[in-house]
């Protein structure tokens, strides 16, 4: 028997091959989910149909959540029915993310609210990723600091 027909034959072999890509996927992704919490912009991986993978801790902290399974639950309770220009929020966050999953790339500002209601003003980058073996969103979150005068609204699109 060749080498080739001993690995196909011998179950420890296959055993040990799965160990080692087990191991393989889950220090690679340790290693994204370091990088992930170290990036100071919050973040939330989607999959295609809009739902959350994942987020890192400057999510956590820039809504104010506790954990990603309530970011998962909660986050669409943080967008206002409409926009300051007056468009649906939901038609622009889904026109948004369509245009980062098809296009690869979509920023864009708009208004989000806490849980408590204040205003949050973020500018929003949607971009395509490769994730394992599935195309995701990855979602990137920077709360606007703006220097207008109370009231002048600066959100654009």
């Amino acid at each position: 028997m060749d080498k080739n027909e001993t690995r196909n034959h011998n179950p420890d072999y296959l055993d040990e091959s799965a160990g080692t890509k087990a191991s393989q996927i889950m220090t690679e992704h340790s290693s994204a989910k370091v990088l992930l919490d170290a990036t100071p912009l919050a973040c939330i991986l989607w999959s295609k149909d809009l739902k959350v993978i994942d987020c890192n801790e400057a999510c956590l902290k820039l809504y104010k959540m506790k954990d990603r399974e309530e970011v998962a639950n909660r986050l669409f309770d943080l967008v206002p029915e409409y926009q300051p220009d007056g468009r649906k929020s939901q038609e622009v966050i889904s026109s948004m993310f369509e245009k980062g999953f098809t296009e690869g790339l979509c920023v864009s500002e708009i208004e989000l609210r806490l849980l408590d209601g204040t205003p949050l003003p973020v500018e929003i980058t949607f971009v395509r990723v490769e994730y394992g073996e599935e195309t995701v969103v990855s979602g990137y979150a920077l709360l606007i600091i703006s220097m207008n005068p109370p009231g002048q609204k600066r959100l654009k699109s």
